[in-house]
């Protein structure tokens, strides 16, 4: 019969770790850096588009003085999209804060509005 020694104690450096072999740390540290880029850029992003939205409202506000036809309908026609858009999504809005109506189910509308979450009810306007 064979008999088998078992070390009593291990030092750590004779050890091999077993995701040194396939480079997962490597790995994991390159996706928590594109994760963090990916979500340094969607901020960016989306603080320009609001400041954008921001100064072009300010832009409509001062326009309404004027009341030039022409620029409301081109403003309607170029914009038609984005404004069919935010109704879309304030209408969601609504609908999911209102205690009267059914709330709407993942089938209803046609998925324009899918990834827009809507605001608590005290952080929306009365």
């Amino acid at each position: 019969m064979e008999t088998f020694l078992y070390p009593t104690s291990v030092n750590s450096s004779e050890v091999e770790d077993p995701l040194e072999d396939f480079g997962i740390d490597e790995e994991l540290e390159e996706e928590d850096h594109e994760f963090l880029l990916a979500r340094a850029n969607f901020d960016e992003s989306l603080d320009l588009h609001i400041q954008q939205l921001h100064e072009f409202a300010d832009a409509l506000e001062y326009q309404c003085q004027f009341r030039d036809p022409r620029f409301l309908a081109k403003v309607e026609q170029k914009g038609a999209v984005f404004f069919w858009l935010a109704e879309e999504c304030l209408d969601l809005e609504k609908q999911m804060q209102s205690q009267r109506s059914n709330r709407p189910t993942t089938l209803e509308g046609n998925g324009d509005s899918m990834f827009y979450r809507t605001r608590p009810a005290s952080q929306t306007p009365s």
